[in-house]
């Protein structure tokens, strides 16, 4: 199954598919987005059918945070259903490249984020991740078994541990961030034009980082 792979940090300079594809991939766009937008639909469903209460789905939230309180109208719930079911269909099949490796969302989360932060400290990893220490310690541990990042004694204070993606992590990141470009470029047509689209993507994605990372602290 095709998982998550890393995140790269370049923002589009065209309308092209080739140019602006890969940027849909980016820090868990389809991902994260889809995980978020699932959750968050089957509370506002939930909640009116009366199997979750209306204060259940605001602790899940988080109190004081600036989520919205009402549901989204048609054309954002379409939104939802199509970033959800993109998501779904990107992971279908297997990849190409035998040397690819498959990731967990899990693992794919931290690998985009590393990508972009390389030397992040674990607590700023799981801080960005939405992890748990506990199961961030155990995914790092995958991904170093396998040989995708390395830990280094910090720069600054030796007893700090920073976490750096190895060369095989990025090498992974490439092949497959290019056999997901492919993909979607080849199912969107090659003269797509989606500077909107990875636009709004992308606001989507930074406003729903901000509302998990608010009802982080509030709870």
């Amino acid at each position: 199954m095709l998982e998550d792979p890393v995140n790269a940090s370049s923002a589009p300079n065209s309308g092209t598919a080739s140019g602006v594809v890969p940027v849909l991939l980016e820090i868990g766009t389809f991902n994260f987005v889809a995980d978020w937008l699932f959750k968050y639909n089957y509370e506002l469903v939930s909640s009116t059918m009366g199997i979750v209460g209306d204060n259940q789905v605001r602790q899940r939230r988080g109190r004081g945070s600036n989520a919205p309180k009402q549901a989204p109208d048609g054309q954002w719930a379409d939104f939802a259903d199509l970033v959800l079911t993109i998501s779904r269909e990107i992971k279908f099949g297997d990849y190409s490249s035998e040397e690819a490796v498959s990731l967990s969302p899990s693992e794919g989360v931290v690998m985009r984020y590393l990508h972009r932060h390389p030397g992040s400290i674990p607590s700023r990893v799981a801080h960005a991740s939405g992890l748990q220490r506990s199961n961030l310690s155990t995914v790092l541990r995958g991904l170093e078994e396998r040989g995708l990042i390395e830990r280094r004694s910090g720069v600054d204070d030796a007893r700090e541990v920073q976490i750096f993606p190895t060369a095989r992590g990025t090498s992974n990141y490439a092949l497959v961030r290019t056999e997901w470009a492919e993909l979607v470029s080849a199912a969107a047509g090659d003269d797509a034009d989606l500077d909107a689209a990875v636009a709004l993507l992308q606001r989507v994605e930074a406003g729903l980082v901000r509302l998990r990372q608010a009802g982080e602290q509030a709870s």
